[in-house]
């Protein structure tokens, strides 16, 4: 058992010590104060074990490290990130391909989009619909390699200009008997960029709504 004058020098380096530290928060220096009290104030008769000093320190070397890695981690994300917002404000006015299935047809102009379709495909049949589901527009593309580009020029069936608004575009591979849904590519601009504060990386503001700059296939 520790004397009385053992636990009095005890307490005097955890309260020097604790006047440089956080509340519950045990630093380096605190750390090493409180061991060289207790190997200075230990009974000689009675000699601490050197193993659990040597065990204590390697457990709060590990501590250190893991404290200093992790910091380190944050520092490398927080240094991407910033990456990241200035190549993303770099991309505010150009146009960029990403996966959407609706985008707004203005009073005037068109619709790109593109499909990237499995090997053996040999046509494609991309349709157009109304925000009431109903079908405006259908056409056939050839496949070409890599992404297949399309442009719908906005007008329906009939050859006549339909109503601004938003418009759904789906596209199907055709191959022997099978037909395959494809993924839909569509062109937006780019408006404005933010951090997403969820930790999904920086966001695209489009008229295709909000999109991952992970999620981008191409830039126009």
């Amino acid at each position: 058992m520790l004397s009385n004058s053992t636990i009095d020098a005890l307490n005097g380096a955890v309260g020097a010590a604790a006047g440089t530290v956080k509340k519950n928060e045990l630093g380096q220096d605190t750390f090493l104060k409180l061991m060289v009290a207790q190997m200075r104030n230990q009974d000689p008769f009675k000699a601490s074990d050197p193993n659990q000093f040597l065990s204590q320190l390697a457990q709060f070397s590990t501590s250190t490290g893991i404290t200093n890695m992790q910091n380190s981690i944050k520092s490398l994300s927080d240094s991407l990130l910033s990456q990241q917002s200035l190549a993303g404000a770099s991309l505010v006015g150009h146009s960029v391909l990403a996966p959407a299935t609706a985008t707004n047809l203005g009073l005037s102009g068109g619709i790109n989009g593109a499909v990237e379709a499995p090997e053996g495909t040999t046509r494609i049949d991309v349709e157009v619909h109304d925000s009431a589901g109903a079908l405006v527009h259908r056409m056939q593309i050839a496949p070409q390699s890599g992404l297949t580009t399309f442009k719908w020029d906005g007008s329906n069936d009939q050859g006549d200009r339909v109503a601004a608004g938003r418009y759904a575009i789906s596209a199907t591979a055709a191959y022997g008997s099978s037909h395959q849904s494809l993924q839909m590519l569509l062109q937006g601009q780019v408006n404005s960029v933010a951090l997403d504060p969820n930790g999904k990386g920086l966001q695209l503001n489009t008229a295709l709504g909000d999109i991952a700059l992970s999620d981008v296939r191409r830039v126009m």
